[in-house]
């Protein structure tokens, strides 16, 4: 916005822009609906493109997620305004920013606004946009919640790798053989995917949960539990852990 405000003081007269969404909050796979205003600079302009971007914001670098163009080759008098509607799908991979009821740290998404007028390009971030979890992604955070692992501060992902990255405390009646727990979770149409690493320090052994989008209400707790008392703790004491979490001295 500043950007765009120091171009027009300059004469050149490109257009301010506002985007306005008719809400401030959407899952993913659902429509966002907005409208890009332009209010025209001290001259005539000419509009090249004019064109919305979903881009996660994670700590190695922003990732575009998807592109829509909004207007093409419009003329913009000045002083003129022109809203511009707009309809974009968060696709499946769109990373939720809130979890337990509040904001979740390290994952963010913004709708980038981009102009381009008289072969100047100005863009525009508006606040974060608030994507809540699908009930499939609650089904699995609730879950883990149950059992008593706790979220940490998470790295969110790196760009370009598939899937929303979270880390999680040990739960109490695991922490003896696990000093923490990734879970990696992919959206898709059917549901969500979550890949769990379950780290026997140093050590990951792995397992998978399927939560379809029609059947987010089954006992995921106690399929998760499972998989702890059938593979990870067996695959702890192989490895020599004991109860308190100590490996034994000279191997016995």
């Amino acid at each position: 916005m500043v950007f765009t405000r120091l171009l027009g003081a300059l004469g050149v007269g490109v257009p301010r822009v506002a985007t306005v969404l008719a809400a401030p909050a959407a899952r993913p796979g659902e429509l966002l609906a907005g409208e890009v205003r332009l209010t025209g600079g001290r001259r005539d302009a000419e509009v090249a493109r004019v064109a919305v971007a979903l881009v996660a914001l994670l700590p190695g670098g922003p990732v575009e997620l998807d592109r829509l163009r909004v207007a093409a080759r419009l003329r913009l008098g000045a002083g003129q305004r022109c809203a511009l509607p707009f309809d974009l799908a968060l696709p499946w991979s769109t990373p939720f920013t809130e979890a337990y009821g509040a904001p979740l740290a390290g994952h963010a998404v913004v709708l980038r606004t981009e102009v381009v007028a008289d072969r100047t390009v100005a863009r525009r971030d508006p606040p974060p946009l608030r994507v809540p979890p699908l009930p499939a992604h609650d089904a699995v955070l609730d879950a883990l919640a149950r059992l008593g692992f706790r979220p940490v501060a998470a790295p969110g992902g790196e760009p370009g790798a598939p899937g929303q990255r979270l880390v999680f405390r040990p739960a109490a009646q695991y922490a003896h053989a696990c000093s923490g727990l990734a879970a990696v979770l992919r959206a898709d149409a059917g549901g969500v995917a979550a890949e769990l690493a379950a780290d026997l320090r140093g050590r990951a052994v792995r397992g998978s949960l399927w939560v379809p989008h029609g059947e987010p209400g089954a006992d995921r707790a106690a399929e998760i539990d499972d998989w702890f008392q059938r593979t990870v703790l067996p695959a702890a004491d192989g490895a020599g852990w004991t109860a308190t979490g100590a490996r034994p001295a000279n191997g016995s």
